[in-house]
């Protein structure tokens, strides 16, 4: 799996310096206090990190939640590596548990789970679920459990992964609990629309205030309906910022419902 690719860190050298300033050999005795993270594979450096920070591998990650996961029947449906591999992003979909929301209508829980070799990022898992809506399909946001784990040497988080992405798809199964049917019956106005701008980039605001006034959304199910065919048919998988408008989404959709 290209994802899994191999890394190490490189300590970075001192330097010594020629009298006129330019640098003439280096010295690996010397402690700099920083390190590279080089691939393997290609020898790409991917960051140059302090030595406070802690290498957490992408394939230990992904061994642990992958045994997890298929015990819980869930199925990795995507993977996306950003950077040259400074990030990495794996989906796994519990495609057998399915939530009928409005005659063929159904939500399926997701998990998501993050890394990264540029500090960027700590091991990130979280909580979602996916709406049949296309092929395509889109990710709906955090729901009840979120792990963020920075990369340091002194985060204790880091020695129990195991135990916290358990936790994570135990929480992540919940959604299926939602009532989803109360959302058609709950009314929406301009206020709450105009909201819904907020989670999109400043580029996609033209077009969100043209499919709007086209669809006429009327309740909280049909704001939802419109806002996953935007993310899900205008914006591309491949940029960070579209996966951050889908964790968004449905912790938004949650807080209108709860005030209706």
């Amino acid at each position: 799996m290209e994802s899994l690719f191999p890394v190490k860190e490189v300590p970075v050298p001192y330097p010594n310096y020629t009298k006129s300033g330019e640098i003439c050999t280096w010295d690996s005795g010397k402690h700099t206090g920083y390190k590279m993270i080089i691939r393997e594979d290609n020898n790409k450096v991917l960051s140059c990190m302090t030595n406070d920070y802690k290498l957490v591998k992408n394939e230990d990650i992904y061994n642990i939640a992958s045994l997890i996961i298929k015990r819980k029947d869930g199925n990795l449906v995507d993977t996306q590596i950003f950077g040259d591999g400074q990030r990495t992003m794996w989906k796994w979909r519990f495609a057998n548990i399915k939530v009928r929301v409005n005659k063929n209508d159904f939500i399926n829980p997701e998990i998501i789970i993050k890394n990264s070799y540029d500090g960027t990022v700590g091991v990130h898992a979280m909580g979602g679920a996916f709406r049949l809506i296309c092929s395509n399909g889109m990710i709906i946001g955090t729901i009840v459990k979120q792990f963020n784990a920075k990369h340091s040497i002194y985060n204790k988080q880091l020695d129990n992964i195991e135990k916290v992405i358990e936790e994570t798809i135990k929480m992540t199964l919940e959604v299926a609990k939602e009532n989803f049917s109360e959302w058609v019956s709950i009314d929406i106005g301009e206020d709450e629309i105009i909201k819904l701008f907020s989670l999109f980039p400043l580029e996609m605001n033209e077009f969100v205030a043209q499919y709007m006034i086209a669809q006429k959304p009327n309740t909280l199910w049909d704001l939802y309906n419109c806002a996953t065919n935007i993310i899900s048919h205008k914006m591309s998988k491949h940029k960070e910022a579209t996966h951050k408008v889908e964790m968004s989404l449905f912790p938004f959709m949650k807080r209108i419902a709860a005030q209706a």
